[in-house]
């Protein structure tokens, strides 16, 4: 007999939705000559239109957890949907620098809301022994929508203008809508508030019940808040050096032109997806922590390989172990939904958005002013410093085993 699997119809829907919910977070990036040449502002002022997304779903994160938790799965999941859709088509027809910037940010709310849900729903409907599969299924369909988003963008401002872009943002919501009504079908509709059973809809034979009680209720909460840490460590530090330290070494140290800078970057995003894949599979039977404490120190190894001597060699390997790091995004979200309590999981996804947001707003900015007043040298060991902190905690406080596995029925 074949190993069961998680990947279930709802869990397929969810993740295709966050594939198109993807498509517009990067698709700035080529945009950004065109805009300044458009509202005639500066870098900084238009490095504000991308960095404003990323706000919006710092801002987001939380508030779309608490909201997982106490209205429905199927009507959040259309607020985000709507939100996202809407806000691009005002980007498309923004007069300004500054009505662009209020609704890329806005449009980070909505991509918060949708990543949150779709979170919270795999949370929810995962076979806790196929959990880590799910989740790095999820997690690869992200970073497929990423990856293609800036190829679409440039190829719409080229084809047409920076203004068709924001329209394929502003229609691709539309797409994720019978995706959304279909995933949302196959789940439960209530939260368990209260600690009561829940009612599968459709028939799902995955959602937990009162006859499937916990065997340890109790929530390990400092095993909880060091996943919320290494959450942070593991984004702080590979976006960080993602989009500050590596594209600038090469750039400045290496001599590279932005052709081969961008090729090796979008080789490592491919290696990203590829190693990402098996890895829930493997954690299923592994262990979650066994992967995870690998992920954080590759990102270790990617910062030191370039204290050595600078040649594109050591650049191309110290991208590639930065790209592994990404075996930790799966991995965490994974212990996050073993270890929060069930009433409360979408605080508890809406916590690791938070905590991973944050991460991405401040290890890029963090590491690039620490390359201004130090040297590359000091922002490479400050990077890899915030890792081990992560690795610390979740070597000491992690248990080796978090899936809850129901108890035996009784009488």
């Amino acid at each position: 007999m074949g190993r069961e699997t998680g990947l279930s119809v709802g869990t397929i829907a969810v993740v295709l939705t966050v594939v198109i919910a993807n498509l517009g977070n990067n698709i700035v990036a080529p945009l950004m000559p065109a805009l300044k040449d458009h509202f005639g502002s500066t870098a900084g002022q238009i490095a504000l239109v991308a960095s404003g997304f990323g706000v919006g779903r710092l801002v987001m994160d939380l508030p779309a957890g608490y909201l997982s938790d106490h209205i429905s799965i199927g009507r959040l999941f259309g607020v985000g949907i709507v939100i996202s859709g809407a806000t691009a088509a005002m980007a498309a027809l923004s007069t300004s620098l500054e009505q662009l910037i209020v609704f890329r940010t806005a449009m980070g709310f909505g991509s918060s809301i949708m990543s949150t849900v779709a979170l919270t729903l795999l949370a929810r409907i995962s076979p806790p022994a196929q959990r880590g599969e799910v989740l790095a299924f999820y997690t690869s369909g992200m970073l497929f929508g990423q990856a293609i988003s800036p190829t679409i963008g440039g190829y719409l401002a080229t084809q047409f203008n920076w203004q068709a872009a924001f329209v394929f943002c502003a229609l691709t919501p539309l797409l994720s809508l019978p995706l959304s009504l279909m995933a949302t079908a196959r789940t439960p509709t209530q939260t368990g508030l209260g600690g009561g059973s829940r009612k599968p809809t459709g028939g799902h034979p995955l959602v937990a019940t009162q006859s499937t009680a916990l065997k340890t209720p109790d929530t390990n909460w400092a095993a909880l808040a060091a996943a919320y840490l290494g959450n942070f460590t593991n984004f702080f530090d590979r976006h960080g050096m993602r989009a500050s330290l590596l594209p600038l070494y090469a750039g400045m140290v290496l001599g590279m032109d932005a052709t081969s800078i961008g090729a090796i970057l979008t080789t490592g995003s491919v290696f990203t997806i590829i190693i990402n894949l098996p890895s829930g599979v493997i954690a299923d039977r592994v262990g979650k922590k066994t992967l995870l404490l690998p992920g954080l120190l590759t990102l270790c190894v990617g910062n030191m390989l370039l204290l050595s001597d600078p040649s594109p060699l050591l650049f191309t390997a110290a991208t590639v172990f930065v790209s592994m790091g990404v075996l930790s995004n799966s991995m965490i979200s994974g212990l996050v939904a073993d270890l929060v309590p069930e009433p409360l999981v979408g605080k508890g996804m809406g916590m690791y958005r938070f905590t991973a947001d944050l991460g991405v707003v401040a290890g890029p900015f963090v590491l690039g002013l620490l390359t201004d007043i130090y040297g590359f040298n000091a922002a490479l060991v400050a990077g890899a410093a915030v890792v081990l902190v992560g690795v610390a905690a979740t070597q000491l406080l992690i248990p080796k085993e978090t899936r809850r596995v129901p108890a035996a029925r009784t009488g």
